[in-house]
């Protein structure tokens, strides 16, 4: 069988491989119960996991959570396990979500990312998203900088974006 990623919407049996990658990939991990919360009673949240399979097996590689609300949607956890990274499967995650929104009146999507995650910032600017402030201390263990991130997906009522 081809090896391939496949993304499809968290259920409640990915939990455990979810945040054994967060663990992973995380200083300060989401917790289980977090992670429930947005699964089952954020109604604004949806949370999408990538599966890679490799010779006729699957295995849970990554996952997403945004949230859209009122006309803006934001990212606020993307992992991939360290064993699948560089595959595709961030970006694809990515891609997934923003294919979600097309159609839809979402005027911006946002997210923020530490900003020594280079990786991840080169990714969100090759789909669109520019830097829009920084929040010092944001981060710990260690303590960093967040990057703020955004694109604007349609024009603002006042006409000054394109």
């Amino acid at each position: 069988m081809e090896p391939g990623i496949y993304i499809r919407v968290m259920e409640e049996t990915d939990l455990p491989g979810v945040v054994s990658i967060e663990r992973q990939v995380f200083s300060i991990p989401w917790s289980p119960a977090s992670f429930l919360y947005e699964l089952l009673k954020n109604p604004h949240s949806e949370l999408l996991v990538a599966d890679i399979v490799q010779q006729a097996e699957g295995h849970l590689a990554g996952y997403i959570v945004w949230w859209l609300i009122t006309g803006e949607a934001q990212i606020g956890n993307v992992a991939v396990d360290p064993a699948f990274q560089h595959r595709g499967i961030g970006r694809k995650l990515v891609q997934t979500v923003l294919g979600r929104l097309e159609g839809r009146e979402v005027e911006s999507i946002t997210l923020d990312v530490r900003e020594s995650n280079e990786p991840a910032i080169s990714l969100y600017r090759s789909f669109g998203f520019e830097e829009v402030g920084r929040r010092p201390g944001y981060y710990k263990k260690p303590c960093e900088t967040a990057v703020l991130m955004t694109k604007v997906l349609l024009p603002s009522e006042e006409g000054g974006n394109s």
